[in-house]
């Protein structure tokens, strides 16, 4: 089996290592890939799916079984500076107060993105989207302050231009 049939049997763009040999060593694996890319090794004697890695936002429906890791990405800050992924994990690293920007998602390209970020410092970071403001709610919610612990942060979803908070942020208020 070449590359396209098994990157169109898992309904993905798969980028292995090496050739499956049937289709039942990646039947357990039906991904729909929203928006975004999705690499993965192959082992040819096992036919068992190693390491996937998601990027550019990764859509699963179904059931899924997967016989490896799953990795989104990830960036570290140790540095004041803009949040350059649109989806995966933000950790914020620096031993002092890190002033961070994070651009408004893409409208349609962007949308069902998810990020997290988590401050593993005790710090008072900032994470600021001025336009147009998290919630879509400008400069009433444009900037998240973390309160100075470990663990802090807050997940966020983009949609139609606009990050949109998920859930309850860790120690982050948004103003």
């Amino acid at each position: 089996m070449n590359y396209q049939k098994a990157a169109n049997l898992a309904r993905a763009t798969l980028s292995a290592d090496s050739t499956p040999t049937s289709s039942a060593q990646i039947a357990n694996c039906l991904i729909d890939v929203v928006l975004g890319r999705l690499s993965a090794s192959i082992d040819r004697a096992t036919g068992t799916l190693g390491r996937l890695v998601a990027n550019y936002g990764l859509k699963v429906t179904g059931t899924t079984t997967f016989n490896g890791d799953v990795v989104v990405q990830q960036q570290v800050l140790s540095v004041s500076g803009a949040i350059s992924i649109k989806s995966g994990t933000v950790y914020i690293t620096k031993s002092s107060v890190a002033a961070l920007t994070l651009a408004a998602p893409t409208a349609g390209a962007d949308d069902g993105k998810r990020l997290r970020v988590i401050s593993t410092t005790a710090q008072a970071h900032t994470v600021t989207n001025s336009t147009p403001g998290f919630n879509n709610g400008s400069t009433s919610s444009d900037v998240g302050t973390f309160g100075a612990a470990v663990g802090n942060g807050f997940e966020c979803e983009a949609y139609q231009g606009v990050w949109y908070l998920v859930g309850t942020p860790k120690g982050v208020t948004f103003a």
